[in-house]
């Protein structure tokens, strides 16, 4: 059992750090890109449209760019990223918002990418070359780690608060 508590406490110190952070830039930034283009210029997704209805499409393509846009003002509140050991009561002060924005744009793009899987699976037929559908899940598991990133943040703030007495 010690072998799995190692690794286990290697996976959370990983998730906690901010390694990822440099990452999270482009990849949003690009999807943000692709939604303001999808909104403003280009045809519906042939394999996606369809499965989805035109309704649910367009929200989805508007969702692009609120999600993108919830993170991404989540990381410029935060002041500087502090990981999860370095917290404190005066970073807590910044942070709290800009972590709430990163948790509710990582879980709206972790849906919005889920929902492009499915809805392509199913629009697909097969032996059509649809690279897309197999780059997808990677991003939709970093977007899971990234809300346990910040969620973690977020009930450290939380304990933090309690232990020190201090009401928002």
């Amino acid at each position: 059992m010690t072998g799995m508590r190692r690794v286990a406490r290697q996976f959370w110190t990983l998730l906690d750090s901010e390694n990822v952070r440099l990452f999270v830039w482009p990849y949003y930034i690009a999807l943000l890109a692709w939604g303001i283009y999808a909104a403003a210029w280009a045809d519906a997704i042939s394999i996606v449209e369809p499965e989805m209805g035109h309704v649910a499409y367009v929200a989805w393509v508007w969702a692009h760019i609120v999600g993108t846009l919830s993170v991404m003002s989540g990381l410029l509140l935060r002041e500087g990223g502090k990981t999860l050991a370095e917290m404190t009561t005066v970073a807590l002060f910044r942070d709290w918002m800009g972590l709430w924005l990163q948790l509710g744009g990582h879980f709206c793009m972790g849906l919005v990418l889920s929902l492009y899987e499915v809805a392509g699976f199913r629009g697909a037929y097969f032996g059509q070359g649809v690279y897309s559908l197999a780059l997808v899940p990677p991003f939709i598991i970093g977007c899971t780690f990234l809300c346990l990133q910040a969620g973690r943040k977020l009930v450290r703030a939380e304990m933090l608060n309690r232990r020190l007495g201090v009401d928002r």
